[in-house]
C-alpha cells in the first residue's frame, strides 16, 4: 500500500510539473480587476475611445496622451485578434499612514499577421489606478519578448520533469544508503539506540 502511495505521490508531482508554464503563472498571477482594467485599455486604444481613455489617464500625462492615440490604435490588426499578457509587475507601499501601489503590464495583441505590443504601467496612490505611462507598438513580425515566452513555456515542462527524475533518483540513493547501513548493522549485532 506504501509503494502504490508513493507512485501516485510522483505521478502526481509529475502531472503537476508538466503542466507548469510560464504563461499560466502570468494568467494566475494578473487579478480580474486588473485583467479588465488592462485589457479596457486596450479596447480604449484599439478603437480610439478619446472619452474612455481620458478617465483613467493621470493627468501629468493628458496633454501628452490624447493626441497620440489614433497613432497608437493604428498600430492594431484591423479585426480584434488575440490578446495575452506576456509580463506582469506589481509594486505596493506602506509608509506614513498612506498607501500606494504600481502595476505594470505588458501584452501582445495579435491576429497572426500584425502583432501590437502594448505596455501600461499603473499607479494609485490610495485612490483609483491612473495610467501613468503606456506604449504601443507594431510589428509584422513576432515580438522577441513572446518568442522567449514561448520557448520558456516549451523547455519548463521538460526541466520539471528532469528535477522530478534527479529528485527521485536522489531519494533512491538515501534509501539504498540507509538500508545498507542498517543491514550492516544487523550483521554486526549494533542495535539502533531507542
Amino acid at each position: 500500500m506504501r509503494q502504490l502511495g508513493r507512485w501516485l505521490l510522483i505521478a502526481s508531482i509529475a502531472l503537476a510539473l508538466g503542466g507548469c508554464s510560464l504563461r499560466g503563472m502570468i494568467d494566475r498571477l494578473v487579478s480580474d480587476e486588473d485583467r479588465a482594467l488592462a485589457m479596457g485599455v486596450i479596447e480604449d486604444i484599439r478603437t480610439r475611445d478619446a472619452t474612455a481613455f481620458d478617465e483613467i489617464l493621470a493627468p501629468e500625462i493628458k496633454a501628452d496622451s490624447l493626441p497620440q492615440l489614433a497613432t497608437a490604435a493604428s498600430h492594431f490588426p484591423a479585426s480584434p485578434g488575440k490578446t495575452e499578457f506576456i509580463a506582469y509587475s506589481t509594486n505596493s507601499n506602506y509608509q506614513n499612514g498612506r498607501s500606494s501601489s504600481s502595476k505594470s503590464f505588458t501584452l501582445v495583441t495579435t491576429d497572426e499577421k500584425t502583432w501590437t505590443t502594448t505596455k501600461l504601467e499603473f499607479r494609485s496612490d490610495g485612490g483609483p489606478q491612473r495610467l501613468t505611462g503606456w506604449n504601443v507598438e507594431g510589428s509584422r513580425t513576432k515580438p522577441a519578448d513572446l518568442d522567449a515566452l514561448d520557448t520558456v513555456d516549451k523547455v519548463l515542462p521538460i526541466v520539471g520533469m528532469i528535477m522530478l527524475v534527479f529528485a527521485i533518483g536522489l531519494i533512491a540513493l538515501i534509501v539504498i544508503l540507509v538500508r545498507r547501513s542498517q543491514r550492516r548493522d544487523r550483521e554486526l549485532g549494533i542495535r539502533p539506540p531507542r
